[in-house]
């Protein structure tokens, strides 16, 4: 089982994960073995606000900016991205920034970021809380798309749209049918 932790971690990582993975405002969060995988796309606008302000300023983010402020970047995405399981606040044990690419995209620079979150949550973790405070103008809605797997199938799905009025989601609180 660890070893599709693993596969899908590796995956995130692989070439391809620089093409464009979704639209801005969009996210998957997958629960697989006592760890969250979240994957979300947020134009760079939401990094407006903060220690990261003057990075953004322009309305652009190039990869030179991206690696030489990658830690105030991570900074503001722990502070602004928070996971819960049950009632404890789960640290992320890894953050990835990236840029995407692809035909629609100009190579090396961005109008918003890619960003691939692990946040171990343990194994006995039944529900999942996703609190979002990245919000800009244009950018009022996150829509996220949550998953369970176990054994190697999807056992549950659930979708949900935060925004600045309603930033928090608790998946998975319902039982299971």
């Amino acid at each position: 089982m660890r070893a599709l932790g693993l596969i899908l971690c590796l995956g995130l990582l692989a070439p391809s994960a620089h093409a464009h993975l979704m639209s801005p405002g969009h996210g998957t969060l997958n629960l697989v073995e006592g760890k969250a995988y979240i994957v979300v796309a947020l134009p760079i606008a939401v990094f407006s606000q903060g220690p990261a302000a003057g990075i953004v300023s322009d309305g652009v983010l190039t990869r030179a900016e991206l690696k030489a402020n990658e830690a105030t970047l991570k900074a503001a995405v722990r502070s602004g991205l928070r996971v819960e399981a049950g009632a404890k606040r789960v640290p992320f044990s890894s953050i990835l920034l990236n840029l995407p690419e692809g035909a629609d995209h100009t190579p090396g620079r961005g109008t918003e970021l890619v960003m691939m979150i692990v946040a171990p949550v343990g194994a006995e973790a039944k529900t999942i809380t996703l609190t979002a405070l990245l919000w800009a103008k244009g950018a009022e809605t996150l829509k996220m798309r949550a998953t369970v797997t176990e054994g190697h199938r999807t056992t549950r799905t659930e979708v949900a749209d935060l925004t600045p009025k309603a930033p928090r989601h608790r998946f998975f609180a319902t039982p299971a049918r």
